[in-house]
């Protein structure tokens, strides 16, 4: 994973995150995979936040140690899931991000694909950055980032 540096935009820290959940989605799902199972045989969904966690924790510790400030990528209160089947569920999780001076310079977004009948994560998580810092805003942002507009 590329370096997180005081002073990055949002599109710069998108790209390095999205970087490196391109290089490190699969092997982290398959390094867990007998875990993960079992967890989603006792708990259901909760199972993809903890797939999520394990995935993440190098990203956010690496900003933290930027000095960057967001909340976890795991809160499901900042998160939306309207789309798909229930075999391939689609949720997009969300965190506004703040420099070291504590103001905000946008949100990432990690969307899920997975599934709600069997432990699947079919696809790659996608990583996605917007300007956008207000909820609402977010919100529409996300629904038109669906919509393909």
């Amino acid at each position: 994973m590329g370096e997180f540096k005081p002073g990055m935009s949002i599109k710069e820290i998108g790209s390095l995150i999205e970087d490196y959940v391109t290089a490190h989605w699969q092997k982290v799902l398959e390094e867990n995979y007998d875990l993960l199972l079992q967890s989603f045989k006792k708990i259901g969904e909760p199972t993809y936040g903890i797939y999520l966690k394990k995935l993440m924790t190098p990203v956010f510790e690496q900003l933290f140690k930027a000095g960057f400030q967001f909340k976890s990528i795991l809160n499901l209160h900042d998160s939306l899931e309207e789309w798909g089947p229930q075999e391939n569920r689609d949720r997009m999780l969300w965190s506004v991000v703040k420099d070291q001076e504590n103001n905000p310079i946008g949100t990432f977004i990690i969307e899920l694909f997975h599934s709600h009948t069997q432990f699947a994560i079919p696809s790659m998580p996608r990583v996605f950055v917007l300007e956008e810092i207000e909820r609402e805003n977010i919100i529409k942002a996300i629904r038109r980032i669906k919509e393909g507009t």
